[in-house]
């Protein structure tokens, strides 16, 4: 429905969060007798993917950082010269 949303009545809200607490507690019954996950490789590959992120970030900002820097100098990279 337009114009609705479904977080503004009360019953939509209840029943997300006893549909949230009962997929919890079937989840919890679910594992209970199961051997656990091993997560390693799965959490190598997270982090060389955060990893490869944070680096192309970092070039991308110092890029521009070093760029403005030949361009203005390294004072006004810096400081803010409007600043009072």
């Amino acid at each position: 429905v337009q114009g609705y949303a479904p977080v503004s009545s009360f019953e939509a809200m209840a029943g997300a969060v006893v549909f949230y607490v009962l997929s919890i507690r079937a989840f919890e019954a679910y594992i209970k007798d199961r051997k656990p996950w091993t997560l390693k490789t799965v959490a190598m590959v997270h982090n060389l993917f955060l990893f490869v992120l944070s680096v192309i970030m970092f070039v991308g900002i110092m890029f521009e950082v070093i760029k403005f820097a030949f361009e203005k100098g390294t004072f006004a990279a810096i400081c803010d010269q409007d600043y009072e």
